[in-house]
């Protein structure tokens, strides 16, 4: 098998021993589609990484007590941006749509939500009411969401 370059052209010159050759570009490639690989899986992580949660970065708390808090999104179009709705003292039953937004996709997952903004810009809005505990006492807050997708 050879080791340099000047080995591998040598090989190749004089004819013989085609096989090792063979098996040498064999493995490069399977080892090129490694690193490839690993470079697709770490990429897919950072990006994913980066979707959950810098869209809102100072959100206002709620405290279930029949408040209306309103916070904004700043997102790419084509993007997503994830949002956990759990707070210190909050205890969260349920959040519900009230008003789905027009331009984008809205899933509640739990105790947070995804929006996934379209691939046209402008702006969107959507509202969320959640119920449940806080301090042990049971309680609604609504939140009002506008997005603007740049």
């Amino acid at each position: 098998m050879p080791k340099t370059s000047a080995q591998l052209s040598l090989l190749i010159c004089e004819g013989r021993k085609i096989r090792p050759l063979l098996d040498l570009i064999s493995n490069r490639g399977k080892i090129l589609q490694a690193i490839i690989a690993a470079l697709v899986v770490q990429g897919l992580a950072c990006s994913a990484a980066l979707a959950g949660g810098t869209c809102i970065l100072h959100p206002q708390a709620f405290r279930l007590r029949s408040d209306t808090i309103r916070w904004s999104i700043k997102i790419k179009s084509g993007e997503q941006c994830i949002q956990g709705l759990r707070w210190s003292t909050l205890m969260i039953d349920k959040v519900s749509i009230i008003e789905p937004p027009k331009a984008g996709r809205l899933i509640v997952e739990g105790p947070s939500f995804r929006y996934f903004a379209d691939s046209a810009g402008g702006s969107d809005y959507f509202k969320l009411e959640i119920s449940g505990t806080s301090l042990r006492v049971n309680g609604v807050s609504s939140l009002e969401v506008d997005v603007n997708r740049q």
